[in-house]
């Protein structure tokens, strides 16, 4: 390989062209100063040019050059010059002209005829320009910034995006050096120049003159023999980023703002629906109540019995739109005889059956038009009214007791049970289609034993709710508190409910104490064991041998641990004693 340039004849700075030394036939490549800058090793074995004294090849670059000045040539891909012909040392040379773009820069490509080889050399040269027209295009379809120059950080071409980044336009920067662009105040700084000088990537923020903010990652591209010979830049604009940021941040603090009122407004109707709970089970059930509220979907609530699936039937209906176009209306399936349910339900036409009114009856259905219907315990429901519900479900009509005409209804619906009604679909008791309508939205109301956290608040509110009816100042003692902490509350909230009524009203004494909770809930007291007779004072308890007492307290003592135990090795074990030994007690006691 040969390389010419006013800086020397072997000068390594346009090694891109290196990829010409594999073509079968010779290339000499010119600028549009018509300065050799290039010859390929096809080209020095024809002209013989390693050979040449500095003389020689002078004369030989002029004559070449002063050949191709006479000639119009357009710059970058413009229509090529065919069959010209030069005079070298009285030998007549035939030759192509052929203008190229590379990277940005424009050169005269002048290819030496072989009449035997010039069909395939036509088509190697046309699959370069195919090449370089292809790599153009995908810089431009970079929607960052594209900024190359060569070894020395001469631009040699940038993409559409980096001029709507920077606002350069092309006239201004290609062929010129960075630095010069930095001297004469065009950029603040360069990226190229600092990858030349460190010979390595470097990254840095660049603030152009139309105020956009870039962000600058360059590389360098080395040569076989380690040189430099161009600098390719990736430009971002920062602004665009920026801009988005900024917009973001102010979407996630409206977002913000938007979760806090609707928390607050959460809290609001909270208070208003008497929902009491600090559990982070509770807490998710809220949340999905809310969300359910202000959609029309089905709902349905699951959970034990007294757990407050009511409850949350009226939190959903009244946060949500329904509760201003029309009520709550509830009914318990279970609690209503079949044969009455049905009209219930969906009423009746005047005479539809014996004693019916004589002006018919509008059913509950027709009664929550417009706001929602509860449907409590729904399991219970007949599997003959199920599929009229269905009906409602699926295509918002009911049709009255002896009625034929379909009567349109605009309700939501939103049913409970205690009951698996996955279980009752397979053993054919609950239509699996109404099932899966209900099922849109499942709320599952965790029992009152798997979240303790709300049994304290629960108990404050009833009691301060008592008090208040009964005119008390009722108090509970710390330790009738841990008792009712550790109980497992199998009636769930109703139960409690009760229990706290029930000793606001029964106890003597401003503080309710352990001795006061129901048998079932506290801790045993030896009051538990002693003769009935004792405690009706029926018999002074100074008058009774300790041995009779004794005996009377382990009798009740076996008795209770034996109830509660399944096997009597569970039982002898609560108890302390080897079975054999709870055997003869049982005897001697006759339990």
């Amino acid at each position: 390989m040969a390389v010419v340039e006013l800086r020397g004849r072997h000068s390594s700075s346009y090694s891109e062209f290196t990829v010409l030394n594999y073509l079968p036939f010779a290339v000499l490549v010119f600028d549009f100063s018509n300065r050799l800058i290039f010859y390929n090793k096809q080209a020095d074995n024809l002209f013989k040019l390693k050979e040449f004294s500095e003389e020689e090849f002078y004369k030989f670059r002029v004559d070449f050059g002063s050949t191709l000045a006479y000639i119009q040539l357009s710059h970058g891909n413009g229509k090529p010059r065919y069959g010209l012909h030069f005079m070298f040392n009285d030998q007549k040379y035939v030759y192509d002209l052929i203008p190229a773009s590379i990277i940005g820069q424009d050169y005269k490509m002048v290819i030496i005829k072989n009449s035997e080889k010039m069909p395939q050399i036509e088509r190697e040269v046309e699959a370069l320009r195919e090449e370089n027209r292809i790599l153009k295009k995908i810089i431009d379809s970079s929607y960052d910034g594209i900024y190359i120059t060569d070894g020395e950080g001469k631009t040699l071409y940038f993409n559409e995006a980096f001029i709507r980044i920077s606002g350069f336009k092309r006239e201004e920067a290609v062929g010129e050096k960075v630095q010069d662009l930095v001297n004469r105040g065009y950029l603040p700084k360069s990226c190229a120049a600092e990858v030349i000088r460190q010979r390595k990537s470097i990254s840095m923020t660049i603030d152009y003159p139309n105020g956009t903010e870039g962000m600058l990652s360059g590389s360098p591209v080395f040569d076989e023999n380690g040189n430099i010979i161009r600098t390719v830049l990736n430009v971002r604009d920062m602004s665009e980023l920026n801009r988005l940021n900024e917009e973001l941040k102010k979407a996630e603090k409206l977002t913000a703002g938007y979760r806090q009122q609707l928390k607050e407004v959460q809290m609001e109707y909270q208070q208003k629906s008497n929902i009491i709970y600090q559990s982070k089970a509770m807490v998710g059930v809220l949340d999905l109540a809310s969300k359910a509220a202000y959609v029309d979907s089905p709902v349905l609530i699951l959970g034990e019995s007294g757990c407050g699936k009511d409850v949350i039937a009226k939190f959903i209906h009244n946060i949500g739109e329904r509760a201003e176009s029309g009520s709550l209306v509830k009914i318990n399936c279970g609690a209503i005889p079949e044969t009455l349910l049905e009209s219930e339900l969906f009423g009746y036409e005047p005479g539809a059956f014996t004693g019916a009114r004589s002006k018919g009856k509008v059913g509950l259905f027709e009664l929550a038009d417009g706001g929602t219907f509860f449907l409590d315990e729904i399991g219970d429901m007949p599997l003959n009214l199920q599929v009229k519900l269905l009906d409602v479900l699926q295509e918002g009509v009911i049709h009255r007791i002896g009625g034929t005409k379909p009567i349109p209804v605009d309700v939501r619906i939103i049913a409970a049970t205690n009951k698996d009604l996955q279980k009752m679909v397979s053993e054919g008791k609950f239509r699996l289609d109404l099932f899966y309508r209900l099922n849109v939205i499942s709320i599952n109301i965790p029992p009152l034993r798997e979240r303790k956290e709300d049994i304290l608040p629960l108990i404050s509110k009833f009691l301060k709710d008592f008090n208040k009816k009964y005119n008390t100042k009722k108090r509970f003692s710390h330790q009738a508190i841990e008792q009712l902490l550790n109980y497992d509350w199998p009636g769930n909230i109703r139960e409690l409910r009760n229990v706290v009524e029930r000793l606001v009203v029964t106890t003597e004494g401003k503080e309710i104490t352990e001795a006061d909770l129901p048998r079932e809930i506290r801790a045993p007291l030896i009051e538990d064991y002693l003769p009935i007779d004792v405690l009706q004072n029926q018999q002074p308890l100074a008058n009774l041998p300790l041995k009779h007492l004794v005996e009377e307290a382990e009798k009740k003592y076996i008795s209770t641990v034996l109830d509660q135990s399944k096997t009597l090795k569970e039982a002898a074990g609560i108890l302390g004693i080897d079975i054999s030994t709870l055997v003869r007690k049982k005897q001697k006691y006759k339990i």
